[in-house]
């Protein structure tokens, strides 16, 4: 699982092999290879594997306002 976090900008995902299991602000969005989403500004995240036996792996693209963090950690 990654980090709890939000980005200034726009992610976008697109899952290239495995699954991904993202709790977006409270609501789990769940993934799978082919699959793109993306998540608006300052959503708070938290990245989980979506199987706990195969890899996953993802292409992300993220539209940040000049001079902003790419990440910003969230505290729980």
């Amino acid at each position: 699982a990654g980090a709890k976090h939000y980005h200034p900008g726009t992610e976008c995902i697109y899952v290239l092999a495995g699954a991904l299991t993202l709790d977006e602000s409270g609501r789990a969005v769940q993934l799978k290879a082919g699959d793109a989403h993306c998540v608006p500004p300052k959503t708070v995240l938290v990245p989980r594997n979506g199987s706990s036996t195969a890899p996953y792996k993802s292409l992300v693209v993220m539209i940040a306002p000049k001079g902003q963090p790419l990440a910003v950690p969230v505290k729980d």
